[in-house]
């Protein structure tokens, strides 16, 4: 936590905020989900595990990882790099969902609309207590 002040050091100790996830390296990020179960919209969310990832940008990372959001939290396969992908184009457009690039998710996340890669319509479910989109043909595991 260097270079932050030491009320926002405090109040990160306080909320017990797991690291920013764009800090992680590919083998401690596996680490901190290790032993885990449930769903992985619901760990990728758990603010505890890893800082900075909420509910849009989560269908963003399992859309660009090919895994649907209540798929089991083993299946991390390709989470790192698309965590990273994703979360940077963001940073880069400003956090404005509808400027990312076409082929993302977030710009079409509504029920019913064209897949970006043109293989279904997004459907609409529920995970970890929140709303969740994914593609069904492009998206594996459970809905």
């Amino acid at each position: 936590m260097s270079g932050i002040g030491e009320d926002l050091a405090d109040k990160i100790r306080e909320m017990k905020l797991g690291p920013d996830t764009l800090e992680l390296d590919a083998d401690t990020f596996r680490e901190r989900f290790g032993g885990r179960k449930g769903g992985v919209k619901a760990a990728l969310m758990n603010q505890q595990n890893v800082a900075g990832i909420g509910n849009i940008y989560s269908d963003e990372v399992l859309f660009q990882a090919r895994l649907r959001p209540r798929s089991s939290v083993v299946r991390l396969d390709g989470l790192h790099k698309e965590r990273h992908h994703v979360l940077n184009a963001a940073i880069e457009w400003v956090a404005n969902p509808q400027e990312l690039p076409d082929s993302f998710l977030l710009p079409h996340r509504r029920e019913g609309e064209g897949c970006p890669w043109e293989n279904d319509e997004i459907r609409k479910t529920k995970a970890a207590g929140r709303s969740a989109y994914y593609c069904p043909s492009c998206q594996s595991g459970e809905g």
